[in-house]
């Protein structure tokens, strides 16, 4: 699997499974933004996609139904994210120090279940 692919893979989960176009409510709630700061961002290109208006003859849009493909919310994501992989795990490891015995013991089994179901896949 490839950097970039596992990258991917960091925010895909975020996604609703097998949905390929987002308007700009629906990528407004995926990245916990307002409708107007995606408008924003699709219109200055820092969010790509497609904008459509079938119903106004040519040269005479004044409204765009904005679409936004899985992939593109992705790149975002990894664009915007001001953390890598490894400093994330560091963070995660800097919280657990805090915890106390039980709750760590907890964690553990937890852990130990995900690692058990990522080996049988």
């Amino acid at each position: 699997m490839s950097s970039h692919a596992k990258i991917q893979d960091q925010f895909d989960y975020l996604l609703p499974a097998g949905k390929e176009w987002f308007g700009v409510k629906e990528a407004a709630a995926i990245l916990d933004l307002s409708p107007g700061f995606v408008r924003d961002a699709f219109d200055m290109g820092k969010l790509c996609g497609h904008a459509h208006n079938g119903s106004a003859a040519k040269g005479r849009e004044q409204r765009y139904e904005r679409r936004i493909p899985r992939e593109f919310l992705i790149l975002y994501l990894i664009e915007t994210a001001n953390y890598d992989t490894g400093s994330a795990v560091q963070r995660h490891l800097e919280a657990l120090r805090r915890r106390s015995l039980p709750e760590l013991i907890q964690i553990q089994s937890g852990i130990r279940a995900i690692i058990q179901q990522k080996q049988t896949y």
